[in-house]
């Protein structure tokens, strides 16, 4: 049954991004602009398929997601982020950078690589490496931190086993 779920779960993701890649501009600000919350609804298929559309065009549209992140305008509550206030731009805008750089190690109590208020500066640092680069940087600094801070001491065993065997993969 897991390994069904685990399939279907990839057929899923290949079938939106597949949407995404098709339908939508390769515009950012664009894009963005889909993700501002516009009357009552819960959402627009719109706003949907912008966030993947986002997420699809990846290291590409860093520089406009980071140059969005302080954006307070609301987002569409279908967008919601870790957080109890209403989401906004900026909030998606910053989770979106912030997932593809993490997504190997990423939990919500994890140690955390970016910051919204580091991010700006992280990017400045790092604009023009790869996506790779940036998610074998994020991995090893996870990696040191897990090791040298005792309160991720409450974590499964073989979590630090796991981060390292992704490490080795991506390199």
């Amino acid at each position: 049954m897991k390994k069904f779920l685990l399939v279907f779960a990839a057929i899923l993701v290949f079938f939106f991004y597949s949407l995404a890649a098709d339908t939508f501009t390769d515009n950012a600000d664009e894009l963005i602009g889909y993700l501002v919350k516009e009357g009552n609804a819960y959402c627009t298929p719109q706003a949907k398929k912008a966030r993947v559309k986002l997420e699809y065009l990846g290291v590409d549209v860093f520089p406009e997601l980071v140059d969005n992140v302080h954006d307070a305008r609301p987002a569409w509550p279908c967008l919601q982020q870790e957080t109890i206030n209403e989401t906004t731009v900026g909030d998606v805008c910053f989770e979106l950078v912030r997932w593809q750089v993490q997504k190997s190690f990423y939990t919500k109590m994890g140690p955390h690589f970016l910051t919204k208020e580091s991010l700006e500066d992280w990017w400045a640092e790092r604009r023009g490496r790869s996506l790779l680069e940036l998610q074998v940087e994020a991995l090893e600094w996870a990696i040191q931190e897990v090791k040298t801070n005792a309160a991720y001491g409450r974590y499964p065993e073989d979590w630090l086993e796991r981060m390292e065997s992704k490490l080795r993969q991506l390199r």
